[in-house]
């Protein structure tokens, strides 16, 4: 099956209140896979989410979206997903 994400988030940080979530963090999703994500409340679901969506790009880590890596994914590509 082909690969659609992966996902190797280091850290991600709240500038706020300095808090930190998702460390050491792996997902790869394959063409056809059903996920769910579940937790506690304030263990970094939606944030997870975020990240997944492309809303949020402030984290440490390496993301890969269809085999690009969305590091290097202009903007208006990056609304297209």
């Amino acid at each position: 099956m082909k690969n659609i994400i992966n996902l190797n988030i280091k850290e991600k940080v709240f500038k706020k209140t300095h808090l930190s979530i998702l460390n050491n963090f792996k997902l790869e999703i394959n063409a056809g896979e059903k996920i769910a994500i579940v937790g506690e409340s304030g263990v970094g679901k939606s944030s997870l989410l975020n990240i997944i969506g492309l809303l949020d790009t402030h984290y440490k880590g390496k993301y890969t979206l269809f085999g690009s890596l969305t590091d290097n994914l202009h903007e208006s590509k990056l609304a297209q997903w």
